[in-house]
């Protein structure tokens, strides 16, 4: 699978598009196909080499939010099946065309959203609003988040 890949500290420059092990469920994983994912300030800061990913995490592939469809479950998956709409939040690695999440850590999209709506903050409720934009270079979907005043 590809991946964008923070290749050191730094800039947008340090972001590379590499092909990556694609992740095998296990337990009570569920492994998703990424149709979009946020970039958020967590993702900026450890691409500057200030925010370590969490244990569990990858180290070097950004993203918090994300959302696709189901592509395979691991055994002791019951709660969803292949092909179901997805969104959820991990430590890292939404960046990529495939993620591992926890079963219990899904939400099903609802129908009057399409894939980008759930990246794009429109189902929070904080203190925060977003502006999306197609990132036709490494055609993923950025998303920047911006605080109100």
């Amino acid at each position: 699978m590809r991946a964008a890949i923070i290749t050191r500290p730094g800039g947008p420059e340090v972001l590379e598009i590499h092909d990556v092990e694609t992740p095998e469920p296990a337990g009570e994983q569920v492994r998703i196909r990424v149709h979009a994912s946020g970039i958020n300030r967590a993702d900026l800061l450890q691409r500057a080499g200030g925010y370590p990913a969490p244990p569990g995490s990858p180290p070097n592939i950004p993203g918090l939010e994300f959302a696709g469809e189901v592509d395979a479950i691991g055994p002791l998956v019951r709660m969803w099946k292949p092909g179901q709409r997805v969104m959820g939040l991990v430590g890292g690695g939404a960046q990529a065309e495939y993620i591992l999440s926890h079963e219990d850590l899904l939400v099903e999209i609802p129908q009057n959203l399409d894939f980008v709506d759930p990246c794009c903050g429109k189902w929070s409720r904080d203190s925060s609003y977003t502006t999306c934009a197609r990132g036709r270079s490494y055609d993923v979907w950025h998303i920047t988040h911006t605080s109100q005043t």
